[in-house]
């Protein structure tokens, strides 16, 4: 999943979810949600300078010009539950 450009404000959940997937989230800005990111099932978080244009492999990169301001939490931690992937 790429997230490029966007304000996600005031969820209940997680503004973002990453579950055994690869994304990037870059220019960001994600604010005042009970969490701003969540990572589970072998997905890895990592802060970047620059995103790649192919991410690797279970890895979710954000870069530093992402702001995360307000947020119960930054970043999430256990499993949430999820619907199924879409076929």
């Amino acid at each position: 999943m790429i997230v490029d450009d966007v304000t996600i404000t005031r969820s209940a959940g997680a503004a973002l979810v990453f579950a055994a997937s690869r994304g990037n989230v870059s220019h960001a800005r994600i604010r005042a949600n009970a969490v701003g990111i969540h990572v589970q099932d072998g997905s890895m978080l990592e802060e970047v300078v620059t995103v790649p244009d192919d991410p690797p492999e279970s890895s979710v990169n954000v870069s530093t010009d992402s702001t995360f301001d307000g947020n119960g939490s930054r970043v999430g931690s256990g499993a949430l539950p999820l619907p199924a992937p879409l076929q």
